[in-house]
């Protein structure tokens, strides 16, 4: 078989025709990135991300300052209120527009004129789904087991109404304020801006402000907890339930800067589980569900020796106090009752300090005798709870949070907490769909959800203050002042309002970014990936249990690396000082969120767990910078060896214009140019501005209307300038395959030129044109893009890979090559990368009529038109097929998803063979495999390489 039988696609598109952009221009040069370079660039985007931390940081001290003020002016509790009287909107009851729908019209007025109907507008537009707020008000949240016409809950709507008025200010102040809110310590949350609680109606709302994790940590500093369970015969049956559902409750009390553990006890103490005997294990999401699930398998036995409990425990703390730990420290013991107070117990190890609080939970509806239980908590500074079913369980457990606030609310403690990553609630609770084609102009996407379509803000981070009490004077029943935590006030910031402030553009198509916690916990990183689907035909998506507390470690994956030597780079990153990290490390890098294990040459790694269901894998040597941001978290910007270390540095003297009428043109809603959704120009009030003539010409003068990226801007302006003729270079000509009596359609639907900056410029050939160009807006985000580039680092002038058009469920083929630019080997780089695009069955018809004839030079039994006898497939430089001569289904549904492997696999189970197949190197078809199964052989191997398209084609025969 010829080699022209691979690229015969390649001789009738014609890239070469292309290939203006990257010719030498005045003023134009590719650059050497030094370190300090990256230290710049990265340093920018810190006092960017940080300056939106302090904005938050700043509005909600103000929310603090006006709740306090609140509560001081509205003095004591009132004894009554009438509920009539006090008017507020009850966040699950309030009506909208939204359900008038199914309301006849004539009966609009009357539910208007009621206080829970809501007037709302659409805010927020981040994802094409709107959340329909109201600006002017807040609403109020109350759990379901809280009634909310109780004195505490109206006297707590009441003086809270007046942060209304802040909110209103916080957000003219600072426009990128998302939700605002206040949770109190009794309970309800205000949020603003006035939204309408999501709704189940086949699910009870179990909301409770005061066991989300930002309230958690802003309440109380970090603490030492170490829970003794009652596991004697006494606590079998519904007790011993309702004991493992308060465990498990208190341990979803507990956060990352947290350390516990568990023992249980009947005649003897006994650790719950015996891989942490005698330490304190941290309180991450991981063994917190281990923990959950070890107490799931406890039995109930034998005698209750509390004890020998009380002993280990506070021998544990010892230790512990011995390395250093000065946290809060309590035992929290879960018992139906104590046969005496252990007095000699507390005397030698808790006596006179008291610096361990005791907080003890009677287990049981009937108990004889509460007084030695409730006496131990009293005299430890700790708090006695009876809880008498499981439905008191969430409400009892959640006050010892309040008590472990005390020392913050005595000293009127500055204490502020960032928290972790998590789903916004609106988010959680909404149908989280994919929308793979959406053209997304006002929105930009961080890495973790391409696509995806939801109701709610997505990933967040939290910034939260306890509220303190500063009355003078209180009601008969309330708490005394100097111990009173009113509540925590917070708002939050959108992952992707970090994510946009990073120039994508300047770490190019193999460069990224991602930032990590204190704890090592990922923020935001291309491998994070919290959203999955179960099923490729259902655009509902799932979010996966540990999404909000996924390791460094999982997505930033080392060659070479092993458990027992531990990560080479997180351990560096969360302790050296800010800098670049002079060890150069290999890491595995992917791309193409599809499918399949991971292979790769030469042995690297045997196989890769799959991340997302990613697809592809390569290796390229890293550099590292990294920066600390606010103290909040760690900012890394990731730039690979050789082509990350180059840049296009364009001077002002080769991005001028003349011609207002071509850029008006360009910026037009009309026009072929197709911007990538990133950020070009901010107002003055730091909120994103989409790019039109006037901003443009405003920021290539410099106005001090917008604030604009100088270096962006120019690139896009030389970018256009340079290729304003692309279009003139598409000539249109049809391809005929041999064989065809008539002229097909023109194979190739469209072409594209991509710069490395922020645009996409398109020849419009037909409709389905729309469809490629909404798909692909990403520029060097996108697929081809760094496919091309990863082509022309592993000496492959284009590359080929099959993408499914959904809306007409059809394959298309995509052909990508990049521009290279640079008079100096060394200094070579890609600008550009030219796609085409072009109808499959056309693409498998070339293949199929040049794989089916033998050249007259050499002897063929059979070719692959004989597809009785052989499968030929076409595959990619990742193993994945792109073609193949016959059209069984099985193997026509895996293209561009199944690598070869799979084929081989099904070639044996229809032949009646279920003997497992082993493939070794499957990315580069390198040399004869035989396998030999009784009576026949299957064997594998390569016609045809060619270097310069990477592609393969290969035969395998059975027989």
């Amino acid at each position: 078989m010829p080699r022209s039988s691979v690229n015969d696609v390649s001789t009738h598109i014609d890239l070469n025709k292309l290939k203006k952009y990257g010719s030498s221009q005045t003023g134009v040069s590719v650059r050497k990135r030094s370190s300090s370079d990256m230290a710049n660039m990265i340093a920018v985007v810190r006092d960017n991300m940080a300056t939106v931390l302090q904005k938050k940081e700043k509005a909600v001290m103000k929310l603090k300052s006006a709740a306090e003020a609140a509560m001081k002016q509205y003095g004591p509790y009132k004894e009554f209120i009438d509920f009539e009287e006090v008017n507020y909107f009850n966040a699950k009851k309030v009506v909208i527009d939204r359900d008038l729908k199914d309301v006849e019209e004539e009966y609009w007025p009357k539910i208007k004129g009621t206080i829970d109907y809501l007037p709302t507008t659409d805010l927020w537009d981040f994802n094409r789904n709107n959340l329909q707020l109201n600006p002017n008000t807040s609403t109020v949240h109350v759990p379901t087991n809280i009634y909310d016409k109780s004195m505490k809950i109206l006297n707590g709507v009441q003086w809270t109404e007046n942060l209304t008025q802040q909110f209103i200010k916080n957000s003219k102040v600072d426009p990128t304020l998302t939700w605002q809110y206040f949770c109190s310590s009794d309970g309800f949350f205000r949020v603003y801006p006035g939204m309408q609680w999501p709704r189940d109606p086949e699910k009870v709302d179990i909301f409770d402000c005061r066991m989300r994790k930002w309230y958690i940590q802003a309440a109380s500093t970090p603490k030492n907890i170490i829970i003794l369970l009652d596991t004697s015969g006494s606590m079998t049956g519904k007790r011993f339930t309702i004991a493992q559902s308060t465990v498990s409750t208190i341990l979803d009390t507990l956060s990352d800067q947290d350390y516990f553990n568990i023992i249980k006890y009947s005649t003897a103490p006994e650790y719950v589980d015996p891989c942490f005997n005698g330490t304190l294990i941290p309180a991450n999401v991981d063994n917190i569900r281990r923990m959950q699930d070890k107490i799931l398998d406890i039995s109930t036995k034998d005698q209750a020796n509390l004890r020998d409990a009380l002993t280990v425990a506070f021998q544990l703390f010892a230790e512990e106090e011995k390395l250093g730990s000065i946290c809060n420290k309590a035992i929290m013991i879960i018992t139906d009752g104590a046969p005496e107070n252990y007095v000699d117990v507390f005397n030698s190890t808790n006596w006179p300090e008291k610096a361990t609080r005791i907080f003890t939970y009677l287990i049981g509806k009937e108990v004889a005798d509460d007084r030695k239980v409730k006496w131990m908590a009293c005299v430890n500074k700790g708090e006695f709870t009876h809880i008498s079913t499981k439905a008191d369980v969430q409400e009892n457990v959640q006050q010892y949070i309040k008590m472990l606030s005390r020392p913050l609310a005595q000293n009127k403690s500055n204490h502020h907490v960032w928290g972790a990553v998590y789903l916004d609630y609106p988010t959680d609770k909404s149908d989280i769909q994919s929308q793979p084609f959406s053209l997304l102009k006002d929105r930009i996407d961080a890495a973790y959800e391409p696509g995806t379509e939801f109701k709610g803000l997505g990933l967040v981070i939290s910034f939260a203050r306890p509220v303190f009490d500063t009355r003078t004077a209180v009601g008969k029943t309330e708490e005394e002042p100097s111990k009173n935590l009113l509540g925590v006030v917070g708002t939050d910031v959108r992952i992707n309002d970090l994510v946009k402030l990073i120039p994508a553009y300047k770490l190019g198509v193999n460069g990224y970014a991602f930032a990590v916690t204190n704890h090592g916990y990922v923020l935001f990183h291309p491998g994070f990936r919290p959203f999955y689907s179960t099923d490729p035909h259902d655009k509902t998506l799932k979010l996966r249990p540990k999404y909000n507390s996924v390791d460094l470690s999982e997505v930033e994956l080392p060659y070479g690396h092993t458990a027992s030597k531990g990560h080479p780079l997180r351990q560096y990153l969360l302790t050296a000082q800010e800098g670049s990290n002079n060890k150069t490390v290999t890491m595995l890098t992917h791309f193409d969120n599809m499918v399949s294990s991971v292979y790769n040459v030469d042995n690297m790694v045997s196989s890769v767990y799959n991340v997302d269901n990613m697809r592809r894998v390569r290796l390229q040597k890293n550099h590292y910078q990294f920066t600390a941001v606010d103290n909040t978290f760690r900012l890394v910007f990731v730039l690979p060896e050789n082509y990350g270390d180059k840049y296009l540095k364009i001077e002002k003297r080769a991005a001028s214009f003349s011609d207002d009428e071509f850029f008006r043109a360009m910026l037009s809603p009309d026009s072929k140019l197709h911007f990538a959704p990133w950020i070009y120009c901010t107002d003055k009030n730091g909120m994103h501005v989409a790019m039109s003539f006037d901003v443009f010409n405003a920021s290539f003068y410099s106005s001090t209307e917008y604030e604009c990226d100088q270096d962006q801007v120019r690139h896009l302006l030389f970018d256009a300038v340079h290729t304003e003729h692309y279009a003139s270079q598409w000539n249109g000509s049809r391809y005929n395959p041999s064989g065809r009596t008539s002229q097909p359609d023109n194979p190739v639907r469209s072409q594209c030129l991509l710069p490395n900056n922020n645009w996409t410029q398109a020849v419009r050939a037909k409709c389905v044109q729309q469809l490629y160009t909404k798909r692909y807006t990403a520029s060097i985000k996108s697929l081809y893009y760094q496919r091309a580039v990863y082509g022309w680092q592993e000496g492959l002038k284009y590359v080929f890979f099959l993408d499914l058009s959904k809306e007409s469920t059809s394959w298309q083929v995509i052909m990508a090559a990049a521009e290279v630019v640079g008079k100096q080997p060394k200094l070579e780089m890609p600008v550009a990368v030219s796609a085409f695009r072009m109808s499959h069955d056309v693409f498998a018809e070339i293949f199929n009529n040049n794989t089916g004839f033998c050249p007259s030079k050499h002897h063929c039994p059979f070719t692959c038109a004989n597809s009785d006898m052989m499968n030929c497939y076409l595959i990619d430089n990742n193993g994945y097929i792109m073609a193949v001569n016959n059209n069984e289904t099985q193997v026509r549904d895996c293209f561009a998803a199944c690598s070869l492997i799979y084929v081989r696999n099904w070639i044996v189970w229809v032949t009646g063979y279920h003997r497992p197949v082993h493939v070794t190197e499957l990315g580069k078809i390198r040399r004869l495999i035989y396998m030999y199964m009784r009576n026949w052989v299957v064997w594998v191997t390569e016609l045809a390489e060619n270097r310069e398209d990477g592609c393969w084609v290969v035969w395998v025969t059975v027989g």
